[in-house]
């Protein structure tokens, strides 16, 4: 039987293995106590050769052969042509949602919602607070949402209301407006542009319902080569935003094409192992 809904987690091991596995664990167990639906959640690991190891129903692995910085567009379009559901979360693989985060997503996709974002707020962890969370027991995100609750935000710019982390979509929109361009290698702008797209064609929802708790990590974004790439991408961002919209999506929906017929990703079969 397929799932309500398909989550779609990008991860990457690298320089920061010890840090990031922790809050790619504790992502996953909190979207498996979600209520209301039957999810299932796509790891897509991006790197020369798959490191994680297996997991056990309804996470499925997916290895995307790639030796490009971090591209999370192509894990998006991974998951297009992976899911068993007919609509999508691409979800970051550090982020805590509450528990009826899907059952709040499908009701709006049951009333006609193609492109939706319900974030109403993002609050950040300090690093601290990170590590006492990995440490706690239950549901991590009530911890988490107790200790932001007691203080007031960590990082102005980002707590407040958010279009990214967490963007849901009907599967069959997301292929008509050509996914996600993968011209966005590296970090920023791949969420503002597939979102520019659903807002130019009226089709993109923004009620104001959940807080999402993001954990505290250490940001490609800041190295020489991350740098390099958020500048490119808003660039390109900037670009888009300039040209036709009808021109933008027949460009994104030709890469589509193109990248999937390359099939470059494949699932990871093996003995499963608990998250």
């Amino acid at each position: 039987m397929p799932a309500d809904i398909t989550y779609v987690i990008g991860y990457r091991d690298g320089r920061y293995l010890s840090e990031r596995r922790p809050h790619l664990y504790a992502t996953i167990n909190n979207l498996l106590r979600q209520s209301g639906a039957k999810i299932e959640i796509i790891i897509v690991e991006e790197s020369r050769k798959p490191l994680l190891n297996a997991f056990g129903s309804p996470v499925r692995h997916f290895h995307l052969n790639s030796d490009l910085p971090y591209c999370r567009s192509q894990i998006a379009n991974t998951g297009l042509y992976s899911a068993s559901s007919p609509y999508m979360v691409m979800h970051d693989a550090d982020v805590l949602v509450p528990p009826d985060y899907t059952e709040r997503l499908l009701g709006h996709f049951r009333d006609g919602a193609k492109v939706l974002h319900i974030g109403k707020y993002a609050r950040q962890l300090y690093s601290w607070e990170t590590d006492e969370l990995f440490l706690s027991n239950g549901d991590k995100y009530e911890y988490a949402l107790k200790m932001v609750s007691k203080r007031g935000p960590h990082k102005k710019a980002f707590d407040q209301p958010s279009t990214g982390y967490s963007i849901a979509f009907d599967a069959e929109t997301a292929r008509s407006l050509g996914g996600f361009s993968m011209k966005f290698i590296g970090w920023g702008y791949e969420d503002a542009s597939f979102i520019d797209k659903a807002k130019r064609k009226g089709i993109y929802s923004n009620p104001r319902e959940a807080t999402i708790i993001h954990m505290e990590h250490p940001r490609s974004e800041v190295t020489a080569e991350g740098q390099k790439c958020a500048i490119t991408n808003k660039q390109l961002f900037e670009q888009q935003i300039a040209t036709d919209i009808d021109m933008v999506i027949e460009d994104h929906r030709k890469e589509l094409e193109s990248w999937k017929d390359t099939k470059t990703f494949t699932e990871v079969k093996g003995v499963s192992s608990q998250v």
